[in-house]
């Protein structure tokens, strides 16, 4: 049936108080989740945040590998970007191209601050920790083999190389 003949059946066949009780029900239920939704969207916020952030945190543990990758492997220098800072953006875009036409902006912005935030200090402690390790170890072998073995003039360390990664990385991470 087409919605116009639905129409016409309700007029004809429900009595115009029994559709004006319905319609001031509806109103009221209305009101009411809309009311419960509003008491509880704080609460909804942090959820939603937590998660994204968890989420896009979790995509970024690949970065802990990056000095497994340059150490004592003769790997070519970085050149670009690792993958998992791309999949990390993608989780991110997935989540304003779905949710954020269904939020107002001012919350999307929020959210999205909020997570960003989140990560993005996260991201900072992991490139610090891990690059820092990495120093420590090279200090470490260094001293136990009791000389340093310097590059030769226009090569690079293990750990120039993983700086650049990690340069790479943020450079991509923030664009």
């Amino acid at each position: 049936m087409l919605q116009s003949e639905y129409k016409i059946i309700i007029e004809e066949q429900i009595p115009v108080q029994v559709r004006l009780e319905v319609m001031k029900s509806l109103a009221d239920i209305y009101l009411i989740s809309s009311n419960m939704l509003h008491d509880h969207f704080p609460q909804l916020g942090s959820l939603v945040t937590h998660c994204l952030s968890k989420k896009l945190i979790d995509a970024l543990q690949p970065l802990l590998g990056i000095t497994a990758t340059y150490r004592h492997t003769n790997k070519q220098i970085p050149s670009r970007a690792n993958y998992y800072v791309s999949n990390t953006i993608a989780i991110l875009e997935t989540f304003i191209n779905e949710k954020g036409p269904l939020l107002p902006k001012s919350v999307l912005n929020e959210w999205l601050w909020l997570v960003l935030s989140e990560v993005t200090i996260k991201y900072s402690d992991m490139a610090s920790s891990s690059l820092n390790s990495a120093i420590k170890t090279e200090d470490l072998l260094n001293k136990m083999v009791k000389k340093k073995t310097q590059p030769t003039s226009g090569t690079m360390t293990d750990i120039d190389k993983i700086s650049l990664q990690l340069y790479l990385d943020v450079e991509k991470y923030d664009a």
